[in-house]
């Protein structure tokens, strides 16, 4: 006897579904998706685990080429390897990202006399903060490293308290001991800074130094005439320009002036060096100067 003759229903085959030519099949919320319901050719989702990268995923990176961080490891440079010195002095050379301009210059990061990264100015703003590196020689750039800036030298911007004293002595000029003069301070290669004093009026033309070297700047200097007496001179320094602006570690001059004739006297120039260490200097003595000049300089 058939199934019909048992008091059932007839059972209905399942009628094929001419778009996807296979039965349509009712499935349950939760239930797995036969694996005829998926078109041929496509990979179900859960042959590829979670988390994992196909393959195909990162294309090749031609040489030059900056790589996503998100997908690459991450390892130092080179111990040795100063990147600040590695660009010194050198101008881009490389468009590592196409978009027609130069913003990589290669380097050695390893010291074995082969280019073996790029150093990368990611940002235009003309400082290099990306080090994408070649790890196996084969000229494509597979690791970056990103690259912080130094923190700045501690108090580098900070101001200072220097003190300069220099006591000035007859040394046989037409005029004896009435003298002009002035004290001002440069940097290392003569750029004027300020002048803290200046006793001149009419014969300021005869500090030439003074006169060459700052165009006879007084702003916010001490300003007086010529004086009657020789004496100590004793200025104070912030290590701020003229504008406010704290200056930053280097080497700078203090120089002193005077003359009791009409022309050229004696000229004396203190070097010292602004850094996070205090400095005590004391000068040569010269003629019209026979104790020379002290300064003593505090970071603060």
């Amino acid at each position: 006897m058939d199934s019909a003759g048992q008091g059932g229903a007839d059972v209905v085959p399942p009628v094929p579904d001419p778009a996807i030519g296979a039965p349509s099949t009712t499935v349950s919320p939760g239930t797995a998706v036969p694996p005829a319901i998926v078109p041929p050719g496509t990979v179900p989702p859960a042959i590829v685990p979670p988390g994992t990268v196909p393959p195909d995923a990162v294309p090749p990176m031609a040489s030059g080429t900056t790589a996503p961080p998100a997908l690459l490891p991450n390892p130092p440079a080179a111990d040795s390897f100063d990147l600040s010195v590695a660009v010194a002095g050198k101008t881009p050379s490389v468009d590592s990202n196409a978009d027609g301009t130069l913003d990589g210059i290669s380097v050695d990061t390893n010291g074995d006399g082969i280019l073996d990264a790029l150093a990368i100015d990611s940002n235009g703003d003309t400082s290099f903060d990306r080090l994408v590196r070649d790890l196996d020689g084969d000229n494509v750039y597979e690791a970056v490293v990103e690259m912080t800036a130094p923190p700045p030298t501690p108090m580098m911007t900070a101001p200072c308290r220097l003190e300069f004293s220099v006591k000035t002595e007859d040394y046989g000029g037409k005029y004896g001991n009435k003298n002009s003069g002035a004290i001002w301070v440069t940097k290392a290669d003569g750029t004027h800074i300020r002048t803290f004093e200046v006793w001149a009026q009419r014969r300021a033309h005869h500090l030439h130094h003074w006169v060459d070297g700052t165009g006879e700047d007084r702003v916010d200097a001490v300003s007086g005439a010529t004086l009657l007496e020789q004496k100590l001179h004793v200025v104070t320094w912030d290590c701020k320009a003229k504008d406010g602006t704290v200056l930053p570690y280097g080497a700078y001059l203090i120089h002193t002036e005077f003359t009791s004739v009409a022309g050229q006297g004696p000229y004396l120039q203190t070097p010292f060096e602004r850094g996070p260490q205090p400095v005590e200097v004391t000068s040569a003595p010269i003629k019209g100067l026979p104790m020379g000049a002290t300064l003593k300089y505090q970071p603060q």
